[in-house]
């Protein structure tokens, strides 16, 4: 769970792979709000690995230029420190995880 201000985007994530923590029961959930509009877009991702790994090895992959700042962002946040509960705290998991925090 996490919280970050990027450039034009305020991002509240929640990951997990507890089903119990799904919204619609479905394996995986994945959604964006843009000024107040819910977009869904769960469906459609089944393969998205398989795909991208065959456009590597077909040669049109991306290289580390395009990766980095992915990789940059992950290494940070895996490394930031714990703030506890805020005002811009998922709600899944105050719903969730109530009894741990």
């Amino acid at each position: 769970v996490g919280y970050m201000e990027l450039e034009k985007a305020r991002v509240r994530w929640f990951l997990s792979i507890d089903k119990n923590d799904s919204i619609n029961n479905n394996k995986t959930h994945r959604s964006l709000t843009i000024d107040g509009e819910n977009i869904e877009f769960s469906d459609g991702f089944t393969d998205l690995h398989t795909q991208v790994y065959k456009d590597i090895l077909n040669g049109n992959g991306y290289g580390i230029k395009d990766a980095r700042p992915s990789i940059e962002l992950v290494h940070s946040i895996r490394n930031s420190p714990s703030l506890g509960i805020r005002d811009n705290t998922h709600p899944l998991l105050i719903k969730n995880y109530k009894e741990y925090i």
